[in-house]
């Protein structure tokens, strides 16, 4: 058999991240020798010189906020923390965040919400079928604002398609939410129960995180 580490596969910030965060270690170089000693790293799996791929992945994490630098050691940001810790995506966690600041109280900001972990990669990776009649008439996201255009869609056709299918998905979450039969979500969104119960487990997780901000 052909046993071969799958870590190389991840997004080198990713394991950059949880390297520092988890106490692993604190310097780049530390990071480095750490993935090294990885069954990845025995297996030589990075085609690069890790140290400098380490060293560029930690310039651009702190520029973007998400390391800190405290003398010589790194210290994961409040955000890439979160992340980390949850096994989510930084942008779904910034996402979050934001959507948490925007609510009232009010059944809009409840579907804003909803839109807003509908809009994440953790559900994006969710299929939802989504007919041409769909996208092209914006029939669920003009449900889902419930009054003229709705001001998050694009004009590209491909930014079009994605935020109908979340604006779908959205809804669908909310009759989950409000306790509606699972035969009528079936017929109602043209799905299974199967993807249903996916995406309800999903967003229940997403929004536990986002209640933690």
């Amino acid at each position: 058999y052909d046993l071969r580490s799958i870590l190389p596969d991840q997004p080198i910030q990713n394991l950059v991240l949880e390297a520092v965060s988890g106490g692993d270690a604190k310097t780049s170089t530390e990071i480095a020798s750490w993935l090294s000693e990885t069954f990845a790293g025995h297996q030589g799996r990075w085609q690069a010189d890790l140290y400098s791929v380490v060293d560029r992945c930690v310039q651009d994490l702190c520029t973007d906020g998400h390391l800190v630098q405290s003398g010589r050691h790194l210290e994961v940001a409040d955000v890439a923390g979160t992340a980390t810790r949850w096994g989510v995506a930084i942008a779904t966690v910034e996402r979050l965040t934001k959507a948490v600041r925007r609510i009232t109280g009010t059944s809009d900001d409840a579907r804003a919400m909803l839109y807003a972990i509908s809009r994440t990669a953790e559900l994006e990776g969710i299929f939802l079928p989504l007919g041409r009649r769909e996208w092209i008439e914006r029939v669920w996201s003009r449900k889902l604002i419930e009054e003229g255009e709705p001001s998050f869609v694009e004009v590209s056709c491909s930014g079009v398609r994605g935020r109908e299918r979340a604006a779908k998905k959205a809804l669908l979450l909310e009759a989950w939410s409000e306790g509606k039969r699972m035969n009528v979500i079936e017929q109602r969104f043209g799905v299974f129960g199967g993807t249903v119960r996916s995406l309800a487990d999903q967003a229940a997780w997403l929004l536990e995180l986002a209640l933690e901000q």
